[in-house]
């Protein structure tokens, strides 16, 4: 099967006024505005993913204007991290000193 075929099967394209729940998909019957509209589609995300835009954002901690940083899971980078409610999540922060310079002190982070 040709791979642009397969992919507009597996795309979605609905009339939401008159099916807002999603249930009839349009790409099927409209193999070409589909194509069409998918190539606009994956040429948009191909922008947005070749810039640094969803690179994980550094976590800045000892500023003098926040001294004491709390890091949660809102940041967290690692498995198992969108089971906010599990107690088998992984994970790690990306940050970085502003004080590098500067012995840090010691303390707990949690």
């Amino acid at each position: 099967m040709d791979a642009e075929v397969a992919d507009i099967k597996t795309f979605g394209r609905f009339d939401l006024e008159k099916d807002p729940f999603e249930t009839n998909n349009l790409a099927a019957r409209e193999t070409i505005r589909a194509s069409g509209l998918k190539k606009s589609l994956d040429s948009v995300f191909a922008d947005i993913t070749a810039g640094s835009l969803l690179a994980p954002r550094r976590i800045v901690i000892d500023t003098s204007h926040e001294p004491v940083s709390v890091l949660t899971r809102q940041d967290l980078l690692g498995t198992g991290v969108g089971a906010w409610l599990s107690d088998k999540v992984f994970g790690y922060w990306i940050q970085k000193s502003a004080a590098a310079q500067r012995q840090l002190p010691d303390r707990n982070l949690v």
